[in-house]
């Protein structure tokens, strides 16, 4: 899975597939934060687990971009250990940063 940064604080997957295993539904509390829209909760689709993963919403006319906490899911180290994180502030690992030119390749756009 590829993740990458829509802002510094702010992370997505931009694995195509990643859209499959999570469900939404509408977020209590819409709103829109540093050119973000978050309109959904998202969270794992397989049965019994439940899981919050973040939110999904719109970003630059672009759609169903997923903002994944870092909480919710295992890192897997380079030597195979596994580790927890409760802020992406504390993950030592490079990402990609993710340019405008990623978003059509990634996410559909707006209507």
């Amino acid at each position: 899975m590829l993740y990458s940064h829509t802002r510094v604080s702010h992370h997505t997957v931009i694995d195509k597939t990643f859209k499959d295993r999570y469900i939404t539904k509408n977020h209590p509390k819409p709103r829109t934060f540093q050119g973000y829209k978050k309109i959904y909760k998202i969270f794992c689709k397989k049965p019994g687990c439940n899981a919050d993963w973040g939110v999904s919403g719109t970003y630059q006319c672009f759609q169903d971009i997923p903002l994944i906490k870092i909480e919710e899911f295992v890192i897997e180290n380079p030597d195979g250990t596994q580790d927890y994180k409760n802020r992406w502030v504390d993950v030592h690992f490079t990402m990609t940063e993710l340019s405008t030119e990623d978003l059509p390749l990634s996410f559909s756009t707006c209507n």
